[in-house]
């Protein structure tokens, strides 16, 4: 017979990986439907339109996580210290206070200095009122991401996707009708999705509706931003690590480099996306035992496990399919993007290890140590591709991100045992060799696909994946095995009786 506590850390993996799912399936479906729609926005927007969204849109994220004064995180870390209803709601509308107050004065800025941030953002003081646009659309976004911290830290992962996905589809659909329809360009871009997010913000206002019988709290509010606002130079450093290599490449390779560079780089950022579903699930997973860290102990371990069997699968797939892939979507002239997709992919995959070595600085309070990291990575980063990038090109600007973020997992799984900080075993054997294999694979695939025809390589990527998939369930505890058996026999027995009828 299972312990209690063991049956709880097998129900609590099963929801951290059925939440995971469900968050990557919403993720998708939003990434899917835009994809789809590039083709009619291309045809409606020129590329300067495109280049001034995509400025806006860069400067709303930096916007967004200094405004933001860290509140996703102390937000998390005060919510799951206490099981308290009431307490929780406080902690919830006292964040929900915060980033308002925080959003329209970010918002303010823009209206006493519209022309000078239009000047240096485009080097057009004319569009001016698309800054303010701008600020409008990160004073409305800063709320509703507290408000979804809400559902993510209640495990409400379905109404989490539904609405995310819900909302990304008005916005679509108010961008369609400014764009396409009225003709409005740039400008048309930026109303639709101002309208987009003040109909996301009244509907997660409905959903959230039971903490307004609460009030905010000055005590509450000063622990919220005494442990946010060491977090908000790591949001820059953040970005510094991700897009700094696109702008090296355009100062020492030009404009051509460069869209070679972004389009690698947007392939081989696909892989955020099942990130970003893991961690998403992951954040509130790990915060719920703060108050049991001994049982965590034993349990982070088997998530770290899944994490390496499954995503380095995923990563595989990047690797394999870069080339093949690059060749078919892009033009002849953009070939030699496929080179640093895995690269960037890997970067990504770095983010997961990341997140899972956080929660000693959660569980201790210290989020200031995650602002020394980011600050350490991202100096390395700014280091690194000035000095190779000259010669070196695409692939060292890829290969500076990935060495930025396995940088920064180093520094904070060092900061955990030089600190003493909460930490877990990371690596067994069976996992080394895992990582070992994996190694080996991507060199001889970089080594294969150089040399041998496109329908040769084409059969090595279907070998390398059944082999992969068998090494994968090897490394599986046995455990998982039987718990894999169970759920795909069940879904053939309801198939089965769906067919046949129930028996007599």
């Amino acid at each position: 017979m299972k312990s209690q506590s063991e049956y709880d850390a097998n129900q609590g993996i099963a929801s951290l990986s059925r939440n995971t799912v469900i968050y990557g399936i919403g993720a998708m479906l939003n990434q899917l439907i835009n994809f789809l729609l590039l083709p009619v926005f291309t045809a409606y927007l020129t590329p300067s339109e495109y280049g001034v969204i995509g400025i806006l849109n860069m400067a709303g994220f930096l916007v967004t996580a200094i405004a933001g004064l860290g509140m996703n995180t102390s937000t998390g870390i005060l919510f799951f210290e206490t099981d308290n209803t009431e307490l929780r709601n406080q902690i919830i509308y006292t964040s929900l206070i915060i980033t308002v107050f925080s959003g329209a004065m970010a918002f303010l800025s823009g209206v006493f200095f519209p022309e000078k941030i239009a000047f240096y953002l485009l080097q057009d003081t004319s569009k001016s009122n698309l800054v303010l646009y701008q600020l409008l659309i990160v004073a409305l976004q800063l709320p509703v991401q507290v408000l979804l911290l809400r559902l993510q830290f209640m495990n409400q992962a379905r109404t989490y996707a539904i609405f995310t996905l819900s909302t990304a589809l008005i916005t679509i659909l108010t961008n369609l009708i400014f764009v396409v329809y009225l003709g409005k360009g740039a400008a048309g871009w930026m109303i639709g999705t101002f309208l987009g997010n003040i109909l996301a913000l009244f509907i997660i206002l409905f959903l959230s509706k039971r903490i307004f019988v609460s009030s905010a709290v000055w005590n509450i509010a000063k622990e919220l931003i005494r442990l946010g606002m060491p977090l908000v130079p790591s949001y820059i450093y953040i970005f510094i690590i991700q897009q700094s290599g696109k702008y090296f490449i355009q100062f020492y390779e030009g404009s051509t480099q460069a869209g070679i560079y972004t389009l690698g780089h947007n392939l081989g950022t696909l892989m955020s996306v099942f990130v970003a579903a893991f961690t998403t699930a992951w954040f509130p997973y790990f915060q719920s035992y703060v108050n049991k860290q001994n049982e965590a102990r034993k349990v982070f371990p088997r998530v770290f496990s899944l994490y390496l069997i499954l995503f380095t699968f995923l990563l595989l797939l990047f690797f394999l399919l870069a080339k093949p892939l690059t060749l078919i979507m892009a033009d002849e002239a953009y070939a030699d993007a496929w080179k640093i997709v895995g690269y960037i992919a890997l970067g990504n995959f770095f983010i997961g290890i990341y997140s899972l070595s956080l929660p000693g600085v959660y569980f201790a309070r210290k989020t200031y140590i995650i602002s020394i990291n980011f600050t350490i990575s991202g100096l390395f980063v700014l280091i690194f591709s000035y000095l190779l990038i000259p010669g070196y090109s695409l692939t060292a600007a890829a290969i500076s991100m990935t060495c930025g973020f396995a940088i920064l997992t180093f520094l904070q799984i060092l900061a955990n045992k030089l600190l003493h900080l909460f930490h877990y075993p990371l690596f067994d054997f069976k996992m080394l060799l895992l990582v070992i294999y994996y190694i080996v694979l991507v060199a001889l695939i970089y080594y294969f696909q150089s040399i041998v025809s496109m329908g040769t390589y084409l059969a090595i990527i279907l070998i390398s994946m059944v082999l992969s998939i068998i090494v994968s369930w090897l490394c599986l505890s046995f455990e998982y095995k039987s718990y894999i058996r169970n759920k795909i026999f069940n879904i053939l027995k309801m198939e089965n009786l769906k067919q046949h009828g129930k028996p007599q």
